[in-house]
Formats: structure tokens, sequence, C-alpha cells
């Protein structure tokens, strides 16, 4: 993930990932000679969202499989855990 996020390969704006935040900023309107500069914080940032999308959707896929009667399960399991576990430990905290 790191890596991924730090993966500075091209200084130049990504194409694959969309701007969250602009990080190509223009300093010159001209024609000829127009002049850009890339914030490095906004497209590491701009990187970094992507990716968090990227994962939450594989982990969503993997947790709901495409079924959202198995994610409610996987909800309605938890929330009786928190539930059992706050009865349990709820009066010793």
């Amino acid at each position: 993930l790191v890596r991924d996020l730090l993966n500075l390969r091209s200084v130049a704006h990504d194409k694959n990932v969309p701007e969250y935040l602009p990080a190509n900023i223009e300093i010159s309107h001209s024609i000829k000679f127009s002049q850009s500069i890339i914030e490095i914080f906004r497209q590491t940032y701009n990187r970094f969202i992507h990716l968090i999308l990227i994962y939450s959707t594989k982990i969503g896929v993997t947790l709901q499989n495409k079924d959202i009667r198995r994610y409610l399960g996987y909800i309605f399991i938890v929330n009786i855990v928190a539930i059992l576990l706050f009865l349990l430990f709820g009066g010793f905290i």
C-alpha cells in the first residue's frame, strides 16, 4: 500500500487516477508556453483516496459476494457479538 502510494515513477499527471484535488495547477495560460506545476501532496492525496476506494470495493465484493443477504448476515453477527461482549465485560471496564 505504501509502495503504491509513494510510487512517483512519473511526476506528470497520472491518467488512471481521478483528481479529487486538482494536482496540476497552471501558472501560465499562454498558448505557446503554457506552464504548470504539479503539487506532490495533492497527487499523493489523490492516489491515497483512489487506493482506499479500490481496496474498500474489493473488500465489499469479498464480504458481500454480490449478495446483500450475506452482508446483512455479517452485520447481524457482529452486532450480536458486540452486545454479548458489552454484557459480559461492560461492568468491569
